[in-house]
This record gives C-alpha cells, structure tokens and sequence, in this order.
C-alpha cells in the first residue's frame, strides 16, 4: 500500500522530481537516471509511486550527479519545509530512516 498525497503536510510530487532530473542529465528514463545515480531502478520507481521516500542519501546522490543544490532538490518535488525529515510511509508504520538537517 502506498500513501496518499492527501496525507502529507504539503505537496510532495516527487514524480516531478524525477522528471526534471532525467531531463537535466539528458537521460531518456527512469533506468537511465538510476545508472547516473547509481541506484536501482527499483528505487527510482519506488519514489516516483510514492512507495518509499526520497531519503537524504539519495538527496545527496542526486546533488552529486547535478550539482543542483539540495534545497532546490526538494524544492522540484514540492518540499518546501526549512529542515528536510524522512517521510514516515503508512505501510511501514515506522521511521524510514534518520533525519538530517538539509541547509
């Protein structure tokens, strides 16, 4: 089960996210930014449905590939809040990982 945008304190589209990044990198897919981030494409699928969250490790990957800084990182996906915390997904009823503090 996934959560629902609904459900969040803000608008959190990190399917835009994605997007940007694969059109900045010039890659054609989602597989493609995966390679370039050295992930998964699992876990790029995951975050675009919403099935897990952009974590701050994965923030700092995608800043490493870019050079976008990480405030405007979260910016593209709608995450406007001053300090970065993981996203608790619903179907895991626990922390997805520590917090860390994006300046």
């Amino acid at each position: 089960m996934k959560i629902s945008r609904d459900e969040l304190p803000f608008t959190y589209r990190p399917d835009l996210l994605v997007d940007q990044l694969i059109h900045r990198l010039g890659v054609r897919t989602s597989s493609g930014l995966a390679r370039r981030l050295d992930v998964s494409p699992s876990m790029i699928s995951k975050v675009r449905n919403l099935r897990s969250p952009v974590t701050a490790e994965l923030l700092v990957l995608m800043h490493d590939a870019t050079g976008i800084p990480i405030r405007e990182l979260r910016s593209m996906m709608g995450d406007t809040r001053q300090r970065f915390e993981a996203i608790r997904m619903a179907e895991a009823g626990k922390p997805s990982g520590d917090a860390a503090t994006a300046h």
